[in-house]
C-alpha cells in the first residue's frame, strides 16, 4: 500500500518550559504507520487506565505513550514485515535554527535562545532538544537537512519495533550525552513498568 504525504502518522512534541513562546521541540513522522491508519479495519482509542493511545488495523498494532518517569515518547509497533525497511523522522521547521547531532543510532535537534526581545523579558537562556532512536535491527541515522534527521531500520524477526523520542528540559550542554542517557533508560524500563505506574495511580482514585 502506497501512502500519500497527507496520510503519514505525525506527532508534535510540546513542553511548557520552552519560553517565552513555548516553541515545540519538533515533530515525529513514521510513514509506514499509514498502513495501519488507512486500513479498512482501523480502530484507535485512548486507554486511560494504561495511559496509552492504541491503534490497530491491517494486522498492525501501535501503542503510543509517554514514559511516566522520563520525558520520552514511545511508539511500540507490532505486525510489520521483518523484511521491509522502516523509517522515522524528527523534524523542525523554518525559521528554527537547530544544532544537528548524530551518533551511532541516535539523531537529535537542539536549539537555544535568550529571552531578550519580549516585553518583560528575563534575559535567561531557554531551548528545546529532541532526539530519536529505535530498538529495531540495523539502525542507521542521517541528517536529511539542517532541520530533519532520519532513522532507518528493520523490524525484529517477530515484526516488532519501537521508536523512542526524548525531549528533556534544555538550556544547552551535551546534546548526545543528555539524549542517549534518557533514551537508554527508556529502553530498559519497557512498557510494563509504564503500565504499572498508571494502574497504581488509578487504584488510588477508584
Amino acid at each position: 500500500m502506497a501512502c500519500g504525504r497527507r496520510n503519514v502518522s505525525t506527532a508534535q512534541l510540546n513542553r511548557q518550559d520552552t519560553l517565552p513562546k513555548r516553541l515545540s521541540p519538533g515533530q515525529i513522522v513514521i510513514p509506514s504507520l499509514c498502513k495501519l491508519t488507512n486500513a479498512a479495519d482501523f480502530t484507535g482509542r485512548l486507554d486511560l487506565y494504561n495511559g496509552e493511545f492504541v491503534e490497530r488495523g491491517g494486522g498492525w498494532t501501535a501503542v503510543t505513550y509517554v514514559d511516566d518517569q522520563l520525558d520520552v515518547m514511545v511508539v511500540d509497533v507490532k505486525g510489520a514485515d521483518p523484511k521491509v525497511l522502516q523509517s522515522a523522522e524528527l523534524r523542525l521547521w523554518s525559521p528554527r535554527k537547530a544544532e544537528v547531532a548524530l551518533e551511532s543510532d541516535l539523531g537529535a535537534l537542539a536549539e537555544t535562545w535568550q529571552d531578550t526581545n519580549e516585553l518583560g523579558s528575563t534575559g535567561l537562556t531557554f531551548g528545546s532538544l529532541a532526539a530519536i532512536t529505535s530498538d529495531g535491527e540495523n539502525v542507521h541515522v542521517e541528517a536529511i537537512s539542517p532541520l530533519v534527521v532520519k532513522i532507518a531500520f528493520r523490524p525484529h524477526p517477530d515484526g516488532s519495533f519501537r521508536v523512542f523520542v526524548a525531549s528533556p528540559a534544555w538550556q544547552g550542554g551535551d546534546v548526545v550525552g543528555t539524549a542517549s542517557t534518557m533514551l537508554e533508560q527508556a529502553k530498559k524500563r519497557g512498557i510494563q513498568a509504564h503500565r504499572e505506574w498508571w494502574n497504581k495511580l488509578w487504584k488510588m482514585w477508584i
